[in-house]
């Protein structure tokens, strides 16, 4: 026979599963089912939620949060005093890679989820190099020197053996590179760049793609998904190309971005590109709108 206080207990179990699943329900209510030829489809293991960055000569690291767009603020166990202008970008398992010219050493190192460290042995003995992760090796394009001299050079840092490796340098000299991977290429562009160069790492050579660029003194940002590649021109236009034609580009709108210096490296969340520039404003573009705008004035950071 089944007791009083056994039917008690299988009630309250009941009622929390039931409680639960009207939750689930609501919860997939509210999403919006978009077509699914209009999701972006990024690589979600490099999906993020979070983007960081550095206090100008310290060892503070600001991670802002991209859904409730907070920021915190932490302190890095680290030997020596970090660059705002150090190169960063994201790789696999959460991770930043990042390398840093300070005044005694050269760094590459890496920051886990957990905010904490790994040295990898020496970096490059500049700033401002845009880079970016691509079959297990993170590529960097272009450069500032301690001198200010603007670079063409070029090197990959191979996550496997921990080693550097220099590859052939861009056509012209640029900092604060921006690039993309779209159909196994990588898309550059940065200061003193009238163009778009398309690298491709198998045959190390390059490609140059005309486009009408409105300053070419500008920052250019560039982001991708399956689908298409995008360039952003601050305070300028925003150009196309798809994978149908990766050397037709079209102009589709203008750009709202700033045209102060990219800082960092774009993450991808949520079908959007984000990104900060120098004034300390976040950006994001919606690739499902393709609008660019600044979500956020003022991320409350000293960079200098």
């Amino acid at each position: 026979m089944i007791s009083d206080i056994f039917i008690e207990k299988q009630n309250i179990v009941d009622n929390i599963k039931e409680k639960a699943w009207k939750r689930k329900k609501q919860q997939t209510r509210s999403k919006i089912c978009l077509p699914k030829h209009l999701k972006c489809r990024i690589n979600t293991q490099y999906d993020t939620d979070k983007i960081i960055i550095f206090s100008g000569y310290s060892k503070v690291m600001t991670t802002i949060d991209l859904n409730h767009l907070n920021s915190v603020k932490n302190a890095l166990l680290f030997p020596d005093y970090l660059n705002c202008q150090i190169s960063m970008c994201k790789i696999p398992n959460e991770k930043v890679f990042c390398f840093e010219n300070v005044p005694n050493y050269h760094y590459s190192f890496t920051i886990n989820p957990e905010n904490k460290i790994e040295i990898l042995g020496q970096g490059l003995s500049c700033y401002c190099s845009g880079s970016i992760y691509y079959n297990n090796c993170v590529y960097c394009f272009g450069g500032v020197t301690s001198d200010w001299e603007i670079l063409r050079r070029c090197a990959k840092f191979d996550l496997n053996t921990k080693k550097w490796e220099y590859f052939t340098s861009m056509p012209t000299v640029s900092t604060r590179c921006s690039c993309a991977i779209f159909q196994n290429k990588i898309f550059v562009s940065g200061y003193h760049h009238h163009h778009l160069y398309e690298y491709d790492p198998i045959s190390d050579s390059y490609t140059e793609i005309l486009i009408n660029l409105k300053n070419y003194f500008y920052t250019k940002i560039l982001c991708a998904n399956e689908n298409r590649v995008i360039l952003i021109e601050a305070c300028g236009n925003i150009y196309e190309a798809d994978k149908s034609n990766p050397y037709n580009w079209r102009n589709i709108g203008i750009s709202y971005v700033n045209p102060s210096d990219l800082m960092y490296y774009g993450i991808y969340y949520q079908d959007s590109f984000y990104f900060i520039m120098k004034n300390c404003k976040l950006y994001k573009f919606e690739f499902l709108t393709n609008i660019s705008k600044s979500i956020k004035d003022d991320i409350k950071i000293k960079l200098h």
